[in-house]
């Protein structure tokens, strides 16, 4: 399933950014941080990678997600990764090396899934379009945006699925997620690193 026109449709109309945007295929599961942490590569806030899946580094997790964005643009055929988290929105630059990575991939069969912007960032959810064009064709298997939660989410490199991440390795009470005092950052373009 490919959710790009959904997101095109819903971004236009005016209630967009106000309300929880939620688009996938399947429910995401849990995993606790004590069963990932020692094979995992924490995604940093202005951070990007590519990664390849090995028993040792089996899992990508972001902590305390809440104005900014993570992204993950996953290989079904070759098991690798290409994350970002950007804490604003994605430049052309960003959209540009995603696609010079996504060219190295030998007949590519694209996953995008996108979560974050719990303030509702309009213009930074608006930046995801850009990605379309660099993904070759990829499809948008997982919209997660907006919303008053903060997230933490881990990513399995070996499947490209995501899972709510429990930090304290058990299941959050009602309400527990709330983000009640933390303030979104200053608007601006993004200045992502990529290693």
């Amino acid at each position: 399933m490919d959710f790009w026109e959904v997101f095109r449709e819903k971004a236009r109309l005016e209630d967009f950014g106000k309300e929880r945007l939620l688009m996938r295929t399947a429910e995401r599961h849990n995993s606790s941080l004590d069963w990932v942490e020692d094979r995992s590569i924490e995604l940093e806030e202005g951070r990007a990678f590519s990664a390849g899946y090995t028993e040792e580094k089996r899992y990508v997790i972001a902590k305390n997600l809440s104005f900014g964005l993570v992204v993950t643009v996953y290989d079904v055929n070759s098991g690798s990764i290409i994350a970002l988290r950007s804490p604003s929105a994605l430049g052309t630059e960003a959209a540009e090396e995603i696609k010079r990575r996504v060219k190295r991939l030998e007949n590519p069969n694209i996953e995008v899934r996108a979560i974050g912007l719990q303030d509702g960032d309009i213009e930074m959810a608006e930046s995801l379009a850009s990605l379309r064009g660099a993904v070759n064709g990829g499809r948008l298997v997982e919209l997660d945006l907006f919303g008053n939660e903060t997230r933490n989410i881990v990513i399995d490199i070996k499947t490209g699925s995501s899972f709510n991440l429990l930090l304290l390795n058990r299941i959050y009470k009602p309400g527990e997620l709330v983000n009640s005092g933390k303030k979104a950052p200053a608007a601006g373009k993004s200045e992502l690193r990529f290693v």
